[in-house]
C-alpha cells in the first residue's frame, strides 16, 4: 500500500507530472491518458492538482509508490553526460532520445506560429534538459560556453548544439594558435640561446630538421599539459646554465624514482654472454665474444628506461656509501653472478661496481662518473672503465679486457620525449693484443637511423685497416657480425629475441638501509605519486643527514670507509702490481697515453675527476652482512640530535 502521509518531493509540480507521464505504463498509462478529470488537473500543473492526482493514482492502482517516480527521471538526467569516446552528434542523439522519453518534442524554432510553441511544464522540462546536456559536455570550455547560452535562453537541442559546434571550432581555433605561439617560442629559444655555439651549416641543417619534424611532432608535444610550463623553464635553464647540469632539479614528470647505483645491474642482464668468452678456446675468437656481449649490454643500458617509461628520466643521485646488491640465479651451467654497487665518492659522484661469476671465474669491475654540459643538448661524458677479466681454458692466467666508456647526448628533448644517443668512439682492448673500436653515429639531423654504429675486430700490431671482423646496426635493435675478408655473417643479435634474466635483490624490509631501493622509498613513493612536497621532504632528510656526516668527518680528520672498493694509486704500489702493470699496457695500447709517456697513469684516465682509481676488494666482500656501515641511521636520516660516530 502507498503511504499517503509522504510530502510531494522537492520538485516543481509540472515537472513531477511529466514524470508520472513518461514513466507510467500498461493500465495506469491508459487511465492517465483517458480519464477527462486527469487530464484537466495535469493541465492545471498546480500543488494541489498533483495532490489529487497521486490520491486517485494510490486508490486506482495500490502499491506503486509515487513519490519514487521522480526519482528515475532525475536518474536518467544524471546519466546524460558525454563520454569520453562519444561525438558531438552522438551525444546529441542521446539528448534527443531523453526528451522524446520525456514525452515532449524539441523545441520548434522562434518564428514557428504561437501555436506551435513549448508553454508551461513543457518548457520547463525541455529547459531541465538542455542546461542538463550542456553540464554533460566532456570538453570544460566548451562546456562553459553552451551552459551560459542554455542559461540564456536557448530554446532548443538542436540551437543548442549548433551553439556548441561554433564553440569547438573558437576553442580548437585558440589552442592551434597557442601550439603555434609556443612553437614559435621553442624556436626562438634554439636561434637565440641553445644555438649560439653552432657554426653557420649546423643551424642551417638544425632549421630544416626542425621544419620537417613540426609537421609531424609538435614542440613540446611529449610534456604533460601540466607540466608544460616548467618544461619551457627547465630548457631554459640549461640553455643558459655554466656548470654541471646534474645539479638543476627537473620537472616532476621526468624523474625517476631509480637511483643511479642501480644502472651497474645493465651490464650482466644476459650472464649467459657474460661468460661465453672463458669457455672458448680460440684466443681471437674469445676477443670477438667479448665484443659482442658489451654491444648487447648497451641496449640495456641506454634504451631500455625510455622503452619502459615513454622517454628516458633524469635518476636519483646516490648518496655516499649506498649500495645495490643482488644477484642473477643460477641459469643451467652459468652459475650465479654476483653484483655489488656502491657510491664510492660524493663529490664528484661516483659509482664502482663489480660482477662475479665465481663458477667460471668471471669478474668485470669499473667505474664511472657523469660529467653533463650544455651545448645544442644535453652532453654527458662517462669518466672511467671497466675491467673483464677471466682464465683461459685450461690455463690459470687471466685474461683481462679494458673497456672504455662512450659518450652520449640527449635526443629529442624540446619535445619532452628525451633519449639517449651514444656518439663518439669507444675500445676495448685484450691483454692478448685484440682491439675493437667502436663508433656511434646514430640519427642525423635529416637522415640515418637512431642508435647506429659500426665496429671492428683486429690485431693491435695490424692496426685498424686489416679487420678480422666487422660489425654493424642498431645497438637498440639488432646487430650482425661479418668475417671481414669473406663477408659472410657469422653471428647476429637481436635484442627483441634476446630474454633478459630477472636479477634479484632482498625484499626492502629485509634490506640494509644503505641499500638503495629501502634508502629512496619515500622518494620513490612521491615519485610515482607526483607528490612534489613529499619527494622534497625525503630528499631534503637523506641530503641533511649526509651534510651532517661529512661535517662530522671533516672535524674529526677522517675520510668515510667505503664496504666493498678500495682506492688504489696506479703510480705507487697499491693494488696487485700484475693486474696493474697489464692494466697500464692496455691503457697505452687502447691509445690513452697519448699525451705522452712521461704522463702518470692515474693522470691520463682522469682519476682526479672520480676521486681517484677505485678497485674491489674481495676480502671486504667475503662473508659481508647487514649492518654494512656504521652508525647507518645517521646517513639516511633515521637518526637525529646524536653525534655519529664510525
Amino acid at each position: 500500500m502507498v503511504d499517503n502521509s509522504l510530502s510531494p518531493p522537492a520538485v516543481p509540480p509540472k515537472i513531477y507530472l511529466k514524470a508520472l507521464r513518461v514513466l507510467l505504463i500498461g493500465k495506469a498509462q491508459e487511465w492517465m491518458v483517458r480519464d477527462a478529470e486527469v487530464r484537466r488537473l495535469w493541465a492545471l500543473g498546480t500543488q494541489v492538482a498533483l495532490d489529487t492526482i497521486k490520491d486517485r493514482l494510490c486508490s486506482r492502482f495500490p502499491g506503486p509508490e509515487a513519490d519514487a517516480i521522480p526519482l528515475s527521471f532525475s536518474e536518467e538526467l544524471s546519466l546524460l553526460k558525454q563520454k569520453e569516446d562519444e561525438s558531438l552528434t552522438q551525444y546529441y542523439e542521446r539528448g534527443q532520445a531523453l526528451i522524446s522519453l520525456a514525452g515532449i518534442e524539441d523545441a520548434p524554432p522562434k518564428d514557428a506560429p504561437e501555436s506551435a510553441q513549448l508553454t508551461g511544464g513543457d518548457r520547463i522540462l525541455l529547459n531541465t534538459i538542455l542546461e542538463t546536456w550542456a553540464k554533460g559536455l566532456q570538453d570544460s570550455e566548451v562546456r562553459r560556453k553552451a551552459v551560459k547560452s542554455s542559461v540564456d535562453g536557448t530554446t532548443s537541442l538542436k540551437n543548442l548544439l549548433n551553439v556548441t559546434r561554433d564553440a569547438h571550432r573558437a576553442v580548437d581555433a585558440v589552442r592551434k594558435l597557442d601550439i603555434e605561439e609556443a612553437r614559435e617560442r621553442e624556436l626562438f629559444l634554439l636561434r637565440n640561446t641553445v644555438t649560439r655555439n653552432m657554426s653557420p651549416r649546423q643551424l642551417e641543417d638544425l632549421y630544416h630538421h626542425a621544419e620537417t619534424m613540426s609537421s609531424s611532432k609538435d614542440v613540446g608535444s611529449g610534456v604533460p599539459a601540466s607540466s608544460k610550463g616548467s618544461w619551457a623553464t627547465f630548457l631554459k635553464s640549461i640553455a643558459s646554465f655554466n656548470g654541471d647540469l646534474s645539479s638543476l632539479t627537473a620537472p616532476p614528470f621526468i624523474i625517476s624514482s631509480t637511483s643511479l647505483v642501480e644502472f651497474s645491474a645493465y651490464w650482466a642482464e644476459h650472464p649467459s654472454l657474460l661468460v661465453a668468452p672463458s669457455r672458448e678456446q680460440d684466443p681471437q675468437k674469445r676477443a670477438l665474444l667479448v665484443l659482442k656481449w658489451f654491444l648487447s649490454t648497451l641496449h640495456q643500458q641506454y634504451c631500455s628506461r625510455s622503452e619502459k617509461l615513454g622517454s628516458e628520466k633524469k635518476p636519483l643521485n646516490p648518496f655516499l656509501g649506498e649500495l645495490y646488491l643482488g644477484k642473477w640465479a643460477d641459469d643451467g651451467d652459468i652459475g650465479d653472478t654476483l653484483l655489488y654497487s656502491e657510491q664510492v665518492n660524493h663529490h664528484p659522484p661516483v659509482t664502482a661496481y663489480t660482477v662475479e661469476n665465481k663458477k667460471h671465474g668471471v669478474q668485470l669491475q669499473g667505474y664511472n662518473a657523469q660529467k653533463a654540459s650544455f651545448s645544442n643538448t644535453i652532453n654527458v661524458k662517462q669518466i672511467g672503465h671497466a675491467l673483464l677479466s677471466f682464465p683461459t681454458p685450461g690455463s690459470s692466467e687471466k685474461e683481462t679486457y679494458l673497456i672504455s666508456l662512450p659518450s652520449l647526448h640527449i635526443e629529442s628533448l624540446i619535445y619532452g620525449t628525451p633519449f639517449v644517443e651514444l656518439n663518439k668512439s669507444t675500445y676495448i682492448a685484450s691483454s692478448t693484443g685484440y682491439m675493437a673500436k667502436i663508433d656511434y653515429s646514430g640519427r642525423g639531423w635529416v637522415s640515418g637511423k637512431k642508435n647506429s654504429f659500426n665496429a671492428i675486430l683486429y690485431k693491435h700490431s695490424e692496426g685498424e685497416k686489416r679487420p678480422l671482423y666487422t660489425v654493424d646496426g642498431q645497438w637498440s635493435e639488432s646487430f650482425v657480425i661479418k668475417d671481414a675478408s669473406s663477408k659472410k655473417e657469422v653471428d647476429r643479435f637481436d635484442v627483441k629475441k634476446s630474454k633478459t634474466s630477472a636479477f634479484t635483490i632482498s625484499p626492502i624490509e629485509e634490506q640494509d638501509i644503505y641499500e638503495s631501493r629501502r634508502a629512496w622509498k619515500d622518494v620513490a613513493a612521491a615519485v610515482e605519486k607526483g607528490d612534489m612536497d613529499a619527494l622534497s621532504a625525503a630528499k631534503s632528510k637523506i641530503e641533511n643527514a649526509q651534510r651532517e656526516l661529512r661535517k662530522v668527518e671533516a672535524e674529526e680528520g677522517r675520510e668515510w670507509e667505503r664496504r666493498f672498493f678500495q682506492r688504489i694509486n696506479l703510480d705507487g704500489n697499491d693494488g696487485n702490481n700484475k693486474e696493474n702493470e697489464t692494466f697500464k699496457k692496455l691503457l697505452k695500447m687502447a691509445g690513452l697515453d697519448a699525451d705522452g709517456a712521461s704522463s702518470s697513469p692515474s693522470s691520463l684516465i682522469d682519476s682526479d675527476k672520480t676521486g681517484g682509481v677505485w678497485r674491489f676488494d674481495a676480502s671486504r666482500a667475503e662473508g659481508a652482512k647487514s649492518p654494512y656501515h656504521a652508525d647507518s641511521v645517521h646517513g639516511v636520516g633515521l637518526a637525529v640530535n646524536t653525534k655519529p660516530t664510525q
